[in-house]
């Protein structure tokens, strides 16, 4: 397997057990099982060796050729996300989601999204141009390292309002009864 497509296998590889955290921990990071936080990096280092392992065999067998999976689409959840009775809570999810790479650096590039707009470096919501239409300067404030949109992407989610309130005050309004 080329260095770079091992790289790109494993920066995937790596999200995924990161993701399936998300299934041991709650919002707060705590453990919901009866799992030791060394027992889970534990599980988490076994999987991504697993991964790699599997796929440099599945590489000497099939070859180098052919389609490739690389997440691209990562959710953010709001604060009591998973404890809200609100149906339509998904509306308050932001995502970060891979726009390609820089031509020059080959780094990957990253939108945080939410409901057709992206977020900007300067922490507001513009609606996302057409392709053809984004150019450095869109690029330079829309645009980020995953790192940078995790960020701004966690930063901004609590805030998200749909119809002028955000999950926390949607929550609270149902609380409060008719």
């Amino acid at each position: 397997m080329t260095e770079t497509r091992m790289t790109e296998f494993e920066r995937g590889a790596r999200a995924a057990a990161e993701a399936m955290r998300h299934y041991f921990l709650n919002e707060n990071e705590a453990p919901i099982y009866d799992v030791g936080y060394g027992e889970l990096a534990a599980f988490e280092t076994g999987a991504i060796a697993d991964a790699l392992a599997d796929e440099r065999r599945r590489l000497e067998r099939e070859g180098n050729e052919g389609p490739r999976v690389v997440p691209s689409v990562h959710r953010v959840l709001p604060t009591g996300y998973a404890d809200s009775p609100l149906v339509d809570k998904g509306h308050f999810e932001v995502t970060l989601e891979w726009r390609g790479q820089d031509p020059e650096t080959q780094l990957d590039r990253w939108a945080v999204m939410h409901m057709g707009h992206c977020l900007s470096a300067e922490g507001t919501w513009e609606f996302e141009l057409q392709p053809s239409s984004r150019d450095e300067e869109f690029i330079r404030r829309f645009r980020f390292s995953f790192e940078d949109a995790l960020e701004l992407a966690t930063s901004a989610v609590d805030s998200v309002k749909v119809n002028g309130r955000t999950l926390a005050q949607h929550g609270e309004r149902i609380a409060a009864g008719p």
